[in-house]
């Protein structure tokens, strides 16, 4: 079964302009957390990287909101990247590779 391996962030809403990596298990996942430690804005950064491109329904007012915002200077880097990596040691992607790799 092709399951998420890890997603990399950089710049997308409140996860700043540091390089995140979430890793994922086979299995039953749980995202767990206090309330706005960005749980959901994990969530959304899945959906960004699958070709999402309506903002609303990652909770946004429009697609450049997404980047993250200095206290609302707009002073870091214009630019937000989600990675996905997915385990494909099943081949359930047709493609003859164990990891799967999506860039947005």
């Amino acid at each position: 079964l092709v399951h998420i391996k890890k997603v990399d962030i950089f710049g997308f809403k409140s996860f700043g302009f540091k390089n995140t990596t979430v890793n994922f298990e086979p299995g039953l996942v749980s995202i767990s957390g206090p309330n706005g430690s960005g749980k959901s804005n994990i969530l959304d950064a899945i959906l960004f990287a699958m070709g999402e491109n309506k903002p609303k329904v990652m909770r946004a007012p429009n697609l450049r909101s997404l980047i993250h915002d200095i206290e609302g200077s707009r002073h870091g880097p214009k630019v937000t990247r989600v990675r996905i990596q997915f385990d494909n040691s099943d081949r359930k992607i047709p493609i003859n590779l164990d990891t799967v790799t999506i860039t947005r």
